[in-house]
């Protein structure tokens, strides 16, 4: 049974195929699994780009929805029997993924996130959406990251998640503006999935792994709407470690960080970034190829900001051990 991963770039968007490279290098130096990228007919993929995919797919005319709305397409184009969809702009920092295969081969759909029965989330209150739709509850989750194989009621789970975005969009979610970019307006994918979830009675996995009591180490990380406020960074793709020390000053190791488009923080993503484009032997990039989120630029502000912050950070990890 063939494994491997999946991301996507398309609406023609360079920052992300530059990012969709940046995160296979990472699994490429991690894993040998075989890493598809999901892209359009307009994306274009630069040639020095193509060798570090496993397989490059094309949605077919008429497919395309908008954004990251394509992530209902995940289980018809993806190749594999069994698949971890990483968005693009993320990166595998450990070596530990094969841990995460075998915990997950359990699951026929997942994500990292909980079973929520109230609460806002994107602007609406979870308790009333759950009341209208007619389920048990909602899986809230950040979408940067899906585990699922290719069973029937996998299937069903990216069917009634495009279902509920065709016929209940603006019950489940709220739209993004992306006009700026000249793209329609597309809306946030996650509910759609988390109310896929409940609807099927499908679990979640928690956003820190306990299937052994001596590991308790999260898959993904993700710093904008992390719990945990992660404010110490000492990360090495190409050593594969990773240690994150939160507001509560517990350390914590997790195998992918998401850098949640902007990237924030920008400093360790474009260090970790070029690191492993000079492994490679590839152009080095800077902040402005992957800087602002949905195509707005970082201020000035923002900027000096990550700046100061990237000082602090690396005296600050001088004293944080390698390892957990």
């Amino acid at each position: 049974m063939e494994e491997g991963y999946i991301t996507i770039a398309t609406n023609n968007n360079s920052k992300y195929v530059e990012m969709a490279l940046n995160l296979a290098l990472s699994i490429k130096n991690k894993d040998k699994r075989p890493i598809c990228l999901l892209t359009d007919n307009i994306t274009e993929i630069p040639q020095g780009y193509k060798r570090y995919f496993n397989y490059i797919i094309t949605i077919a005319p008429g497919d395309e929805i908008v954004g990251t709305l394509n992530k209902f397409l995940l289980f018809k184009y993806s190749p594999f029997q069994r698949t971890m969809y990483i968005d693009a702009d993320s990166l595998m920092v450990k070596n530990d993924i094969s841990f995460f295969w075998n915990a997950l081969s359990g699951y026929n759909f997942t994500v990292v996130g909980g079973e929520c029965r109230k609460g806002p989330w994107y602007g609406k209150e979870m308790k009333e959406i759950i009341a209208k739709i007619g389920i048990p509850y909602m899986v809230a989750f950040t979408g940067a990251f899906i585990y699922f194989d290719k069973a029937e009621i996998t299937a069903k789970v990216f069917e009634k998640a495009y279902e509920y975005y065709k016929n209940h969009k603006d019950t489940v979610s709220v739209p993004v503006d992306c006009g700026r970019l000249g793209r329609k307006e597309q809306y946030s994918d996650e509910p759609f999935f988390g109310v896929a979830m409940g609807f099927y009675n499908l679990k979640p996995i928690p956003d820190v792994f306990q299937f052994k009591p001596q590991i308790r180490q999260p898959i993904l990380s993700s710093d904008k709407f992390s719990r945990f406020k992660y404010k110490i960074y000492k990360v090495d793709c190409l050593k594969g470690s990773c240690v994150l020390v939160g507001e509560d000053w517990h350390r914590r190791s997790p195998t992918i960080l998401h850098f949640y488009g902007e990237p924030e923080p920008s400093y360790i993503y474009i260090r970790e970034a070029n690191r492993l484009r000079r492994h490679y032997g590839l152009p080095m990039i800077d902040i402005r190829q992957v800087q602002g989120n949905y195509g707005k630029p970082n201020s000035l502000f923002e900027v000096l900001k990550s700046r100061f912050r990237a000082v602090i950070n690396s005296f600050l990890a001088m004293f944080i051990p390698r390892d957990i």
